[in-house]
């Protein structure tokens, strides 16, 4: 998704996603990556490390699988925004 959207959700769904948005500019990307925001909604952003990245960059899928998964089970109507990485 652009950086530039904007969005009105309820938390904790706002929360992850500003806090993708401002990870994301941190790192000078011009799209969100959906794990980012995944891993955001699951978890406190303080604890998004680079670690998440190396995965993503190594195992990329494996990530997003899992954390689709975890996902559908606490928020299933996030599957249904087609958010794009």
């Amino acid at each position: 998704m652009s950086i530039d959207q904007t969005f009105d959700f309820d938390l904790p769904v706002a929360g992850a996603l500003q806090a993708s948005i401002v990870v994301a500019q941190r790192y000078g990307l011009k799209e969100v990556p959906l794990v980012i925001f995944l891993h955001n909604l699951l978890s406190d952003p303080e604890a998004l490390t680079q670690e998440i990245f190396e995965i993503a960059d190594i195992d990329h899928q494996r990530v997003l699988n899992t954390l689709t998964q975890e996902v559908e089970k606490r928020y299933p109507q996030v599957i249904d925004w087609e958010i794009r990485p």
